[in-house]
């Protein structure tokens, strides 16, 4: 689902214009990038939590020459789902 399907889904499920919709999704996301640059968690009950991990300097390898790079440290977001989001087959 793209971020314009979910703006079209919460404009008709909450009967308002779609130009809004547009932007409380835009919003949404502008406001937990922040929160991500100042090192923040985001957490929303019933889909789950964005949590910010430290990854350490390690060697790689480009797959194409074979040549041995360094990553260096850096963050990134990880995401754990809540437990009611889990599909049950």
């Amino acid at each position: 689902m793209t971020k314009l399907e979910i703006s079209r889904e919460l404009a008709e499920r909450k009967d308002m214009p779609l130009a809004d919709a547009i932007k409380a999704v835009d919003g949404v996301i502008d406001i937990m990038k922040d929160a991500f640059k100042n090192g923040r968690n985001v957490y929303l009950r019933g889909l789950g939590s964005f949590i910010i991990k430290e990854r350490k300097e390690k060697t790689g390898r480009n797959p194409r020459t074979g040549e041995v790079i360094i990553i260096p440290a850096h963050k990134e977001v990880k995401f754990n789902q809540s437990q009611s989001l889990i599909v049950k087959q």
